[in-house]
């Protein structure tokens, strides 16, 4: 397949922030004034026979220092790596950060103020820029597939610009999801860390993922999304992950950026669907209680949509009994307006999965319910108005998923009213004390010469409310992305850090 030039790769410009990275020798200066400013303060600076302990913000110092910084030498772990990106086609164009940027670039202007850039922007740093590489693991596949199915679901509803979509997957899974909606959903990123070598978020995976959709994305946005279509915010579930005061765990945690009630009202936005990795999470991660608390208090509708809610057909077939299977076929009649398509559907087998023709191949549809026909159980689950019409004598399938129970109640969560600045912007959220910071010896000459998460601070970032039994499984998710050299997490608590579902200091010790 020719390589493909858009109006969107052309556009690439230099952003003003490549001009202004401060040099490392400039940094050495901020960080002894830091240094000696920190000392007077006896809760963040413990003498030390080889430099000043300080506690500083961790993405800070890592775009003052180097992203690497307390861990020069050690690499990043690509497992799943690529050599072609999703269309089949060289990718090494999206290593650089500006042309990454453009190709995530919401098309509709009213959601670029919500793209947080700061993930793309670290690779700005050369050193990082030669270790990254595309990757596509099976996770990200299902992803992909069940984003499909989502697509369809998107292309069915009456009025798609109502309906605001947050993935909240793992970081990798999210971007997954979202390629899948490309060209039917303004796809706006939300990562705000950097990459670290012993991070507490596997960063340098969700920016694998980026660079291997770009081009996808950029061709699907560019070609084919319509102005006014709705937007997916893709947001990395290992934000909050919960981990042990260690010196080889470096703290690249943060807080997630969401549009605020106000905006999404202007926007006339009145539903979202906060899209969740299946039944076993019962509510929002912490740092967005008060986001969705306030979206009810504004007449926004906030709902759970499972992704296992999605599956292949030959993961649930069409139902067995005879009433259902003629429900099934008078809502496929329904859908293509084809008698024909009833007597396919009476032939064909049941077990069949449904693939779609993507641009780089043909891909599985992991439907709504684990069929083509089940989709006006979504519009009548969530309540959403649907542009096709269903038959007089309709009857739905004899199984099929339910809504899960939820609606957004205030809680007491390290994140609680820790907004500033205006609440139309969407954006300003702080960080709790000691959460993204690190503790860091730094030498006479200003260097750090290594960096642990912040003494003022516990392991965990998210509230029990939150949690799920899915929370040894995303710990080990998180711990399995560490770097191919650290030498110590074999002697690490198996609690670790949470992948997704940690608990609140209020709630830790209950």
């Amino acid at each position: 397949m020719a390589k493909r030039k858009t109006k969107r790769n052309q556009k690439a410009q230099t952003p003003a922030w490549w001009n202004a990275m401060i040099s490392r020798r400039e940094a050495g200066q901020r960080l002894a004034a830091l240094a000696t400013g920190a000392a007077m303060l006896p809760f963040a600076s413990i003498l030390t026979g080889c430099g000043e302990e300080v506690e500083l913000d961790a993405l800070e110092l890592q775009q003052k220092q180097g992203w690497q910084v307390g861990a020069d030498g050690e690499n990043l772990d690509f497992k799943d790596e690529q050599t072609r990106d999703s269309l089949g086609q060289a990718w090494e164009n999206y290593a650089d950060p500006a042309a990454l940027m453009v190709a995530y670039e919401p098309k509709n202007y009213r959601w670029k103020p919500f793209k947080v850039t700061t993930l793309v922007q670290s690779l700005s740093q050369e050193t990082l820029r030669k270790q990254v590489k595309p990757v596509l693991s099976d996770a990200m596949k299902t992803a992909y597939a069940r984003g499909l199915g989502m697509r369809e679901i998107i292309q069915k509803m009456d009025n798609p610009s109502s309906t605001m979509i947050i993935a909240d997957l793992h970081g990798e899974e999210s971007v997954a999801f979202g390629a899948a909606l490309a060209d039917v959903a303004n796809v706006v990123i939300g990562f705000d860390n950097w990459p670290h070598p012993q991070g507490v978020v596997p960063a340098h995976r969700t920016l694998g993922a980026m660079m291997y959709y770009a081009r996808e994305v950029s061709v699907k946005t560019e070609e084919k999304l319509s102005w006014d279509a709705p937007a997916v915010i893709l947001l990395d579930n290992h934000r909050l992950g919960e981990y042990t005061d260690e010196w080889d765990v470096f703290d690249n945690r943060y807080v997630a950026k969401v549009p605020s009630a106000p905006s999404l009202a202007s926007y006339k936005v009145s539903r979202v669907l906060y899209v969740i990795p299946d039944r076993d999470t019962k509510n929002e991660l912490d740092d967005l209680n008060d986001d969705f608390v306030y979206y009810k208090e504004k007449n926004i509708s906030v709902d759970l949509l499972p992704m296992s809610d999605f599956k292949p057909a030959v993961a649930a077939a069409m139902a067995t009994s005879a009433s259902a299977k003629t429900s099934a076929d008078s809502m496929i009649a329904a859908y293509t307006g084809s008698d024909s398509a009833i007597a396919k559907a009476m032939t064909a087998p049941a077990q069949k999965d449904t693939v779609v023709a993507t641009p780089a191949s043909t891909r599985t549809v992991y439907h709504y319910g684990g069929g083509p026909s089940y989709w006006p159980i979504f519009f009548g689950n969530y309540n959403t108005p649907s542009t096709i019409r269903r038959p007089g004598g309709y009857r739905a399938p004899s199984q099929g998923p339910s809504k899960p129970e939820y609606k957004p109640e205030r809680r007491p969560t390290l994140f609680s009213s820790r907004t500033v600045g205006s609440q139309t912007s969407g954006v300003g959220k702080q960080k709790p004390t000691g959460f993204g910071r690190v503790s860091a010896n730094v030498n006479s000459d200003g260097n750090v010469t290594r960096v642990r998460q912040s003494r003022n601070y516990s392991s965990t970032g998210t509230s029990r409310a939150s949690r799920s039994t899915s929370t040894s499984s995303s710990s080990r998710s998180s711990r399995s992305y560490r770097s191919s050299s650290s030498k110590s997490s074999s002697s690490r608590s198996s609690s670790g850090r949470s992948g997704s579902f940690g608990r609140s200091r209020s709630s830790s010790s209950s």
